[in-house]
């Protein structure tokens, strides 16, 4: 598969800190040095004269900066630029910044197509699982019904981001706020604040760890036939006030809509976990993932991920929406960062227009 795929699911994104940059490590050499043989490999997916994309062979999505000092070799020997497309088979040595951005330093032409990293399927990730299991069949139906009824709203969204060291302390770094508004089945953020000011920027493009996908994306990917998920009964449980059944599932990296991106780099990660399934309406009511098969040179080695979901009130009825949710991702140096999310003040969403009794000026 060399296009890419457009991933609708929940998706973690992280802007490392420069004592995260590691998994490249090269230093910038003169333009006149012969290439190096270290370095990864992969098929360009994507081309463009200031970057292109690569789907590496672990499966990594990495996206590279073209800068004036990039140079280009097929064999021992200097190549135009202009073989830098679609379908070309390249091994790439990089710079990365404090942002984990990488600018390719030698791109190497080559002939031989690499051996894919196979993906686990679901069925070793949770053997005896199924997919059509009676109880996971109606909170399938239960989701759908939710989303074809669900009217458009607003609500307020806090994230208390947080870091760790290896002594497992969690120290607060900053909290983002932002309106939530969902629409037509998208959400969207607006008016996002910094501890309290305004950033003039959307929800991605803030520095550091941040979400998006807990309003839907999540379980409409984990309950979608395309997805194949396999889920299997762990046990009964009270939770919130609700008695669940708990499911373990499991969804193949060839599935996946789960991307992790972490400065230049993306997967579409294979994941597990749990899910609490309330046994009198079929309503989700938490939801716990766990990324799996991460490759070994992307910059985490674990990321988690949670929703608890509860009944809220809206003029046209009541919904399961999320209340609370938390996702966790470590580096190979046992540090980790944290966002706690709330989800407060649900509302009824009137779409917004403007009336002008303006006399437009006669035509002379």
């Amino acid at each position: 598969m060399t296009a890419l795929r457009t991933a609708a699911g929940l998706l973690l994104s992280v802007c490392l800190a420069s004592a995260q940059l590691g998994w490249f490590g090269h230093k910038r050499h003169a333009a006149k040095k012969a290439p190096r043989e270290e370095g990864m490999i992969g098929v360009v997916v994507q081309a463009n004269p200031t970057s292109f994309v690569v789907r590496a062979d672990d499966m990594r999505i990495i996206t590279f900066k073209i800068a004036d000092s990039t140079i280009y070799f097929h064999g021992p020997k200097w190549v135009s630029p202009s073989q830098l497309k679609r379908g070309a088979i390249v091994s790439v040595e990089a710079s990365a910044d404090s942002e984990g951005i990488l600018t390719a330093e030698e791109v190497v032409f080559r002939d031989a197509m690499p051996a894919l990293q196979l993906r686990p399927p679901a069925s070793a990730m949770l053997p005896g699982g199924v997919q059509d299991d009676p109880l996971v069949q109606k909170a399938r139906e239960a989701s759908g019904a939710l989303f074809s009824m669900l009217p458009n709203f607003l609500c307020q969204q806090s994230t208390t981001r947080s870091y760790a060291g290896p002594d497992r302390h969690w120290r607060t770094l900053d909290r983002v706020t932002a309106e939530v508004l969902y629409e037509r089945g998208r959400e969207s953020y607006r008016d996002v604040k910094l501890n309290g000011r305004r950033t003039g920027r959307s929800m991605m493009d803030l520095p550091g760890s941040r979400s998006t996908g807990e309003f839907g994306s999540t379980l409409r990917a984990l309950f979608e036939k395309e997805t194949e998920a396999l889920f299997k009964f762990h046990s009964n449980a009270a939770h919130a006030g609700f008695s669940t059944a708990v499911y373990e599932f499991a969804v193949s990296g060839n599935r996946s809509d789960w991307r992790i991106s972490a400065g230049s780099q993306m997967i579409l990660t294979p994941y597990t976990g749990k899910i609490w399934i309330d046994r009198k309406s079929a309503n989700v009511v938490r939801i716990e993932m766990r990324a799996e098969d991460i490759p070994e040179l992307f910059p985490f080695r674990s990321v988690t991920a949670e929703v608890d979901y509860g009944p809220v009130m809206l003029p046209s009825g009541r919904y399961f929406l999320p209340e609370r949710a938390e996702n966790v991702s470590c580096d190979d140096l046992k540090s980790c960062s944290r966002n706690v999310i709330e989800f407060r003040n649900y509302h009824k969403y009137v779409g917004e227009s403007t009336i002008s009794f303006d006399v437009p000026d006669p035509k002379p």
